[in-house]
């Protein structure tokens, strides 16, 4: 992390949430499947794997925030996209509820 460049309270906020989701990825690392396959990863509830997953394909952009660096916002979209349609979630259709701008952005050329 580059601690020489000043920072506003924003930058920390997101910094700090960035921070939290990389911690999430590290304690339910055996959660993860990169197939979805179940027999491999430790027994739990469907929320935890697809948390654990969703923490996983978020990881990088998470240290790239946490570094003062952007991310590829498309790239972290489909990462999204792939945990659901692993495990049959709905993350992108709440994503998009919430955020409705960030998929037409990320798309755009």
């Amino acid at each position: 992390m580059n601690m020489d460049r000043p920072t506003d309270d924003k930058d920390d906020q997101v910094r700090l949430l960035a921070f939290a989701l990389f911690q999430i990825r590290v304690l339910l690392a055996g959660h993860v499947s990169f197939t979805g396959d179940r027999e491999r990863m430790i027994p739990a509830d469907e929320g935890t794997r697809v948390a654990a997953n969703l923490a996983y394909a978020l990881h990088n952009p998470a240290l790239a925030i946490m570094a003062g660096e952007s991310f590829d916002l498309d790239r972290a979209l489909k990462a999204i996209d792939r945990v659901d349609q692993l495990f049959g979630a709905n993350t992108m259709v709440a994503l998009e509820h919430a955020l409705p701008h960030l998929r037409r952005n990320a798309q755009q050329p």
